[in-house]
């Protein structure tokens, strides 16, 4: 799907949302006693196991999306391979039929526990980069005192060891383009 604002390519799950008005239409239609045809029975029952895993894998892929949104040039390489495992988990349940049900609830879990992993390093990255990058720009704004230069130079450093922490990767790399 294409976002319309932004022009970019979006995941999202194939499930069509009209799917739950008809189980609720046929539990209605149950209630007041009506006859249904077995084949919107069957329909309507197929609908309710599937719609808690789609339901699921929506809201997986709009925080994937909405992180990858957040991802800028600042964090990009640092963030490479846990996008990638997200990444690879999708392509990983590209072909899984909905009717694998324990298969597809560890798919589920191992892809919502990945996007979170993924926004948790995004969310904190993003926080520790700024501060980063505030400490440089008031080196280059004032001019500083030996004793003053290094405390903001040990901070920065403190923050870099904390990235080794989170698992990112390219650490050497973005510190390079750093200096």
């Amino acid at each position: 799907q294409t976002r319309r604002r932004t022009n970019q390519l979006e995941l999202v799950v194939n499930f069509n949302e009209r799917n739950i008005s008809l189980f609720k239409e046929i539990r209605n239609f149950a209630w007041m006693g009506q006859k249904v045809p077995f084949t919107l029975q069957f329909k309507s029952e197929e609908v309710q196991n599937i719609y808690p895993s789609a339901l699921s894998l929506q809201e997986s892929l709009q925080v994937f999306n909405s992180v990858t949104n957040r991802i800028d040039d600042k964090i990009s390489k640092l963030v490479a391979s846990h996008k990638k495992e997200v990444l690879n988990t999708l392509s990983a349940g590209v072909n899984m039929a909905w009717n694998y049900k324990v298969q597809l609830q560890k798919y589920i879990k191992t892809l919502a526990d990945k996007v979170n992993a993924l926004e948790d390093v995004v969310t904190t990255l993003t926080e520790k980069v700024d501060q980063i990058y505030n400490i440089m720009n008031s080196i280059h704004v004032a001019k500083l005192e030996f004793v003053e230069l290094n405390d903001k130079m040990q901070a920065i450093q403190t923050i870099v060891d904390d990235f080794s922490l989170l698992d990112v990767s390219n650490l050497s790399i973005w510190v390079l383009e750093l200096d």
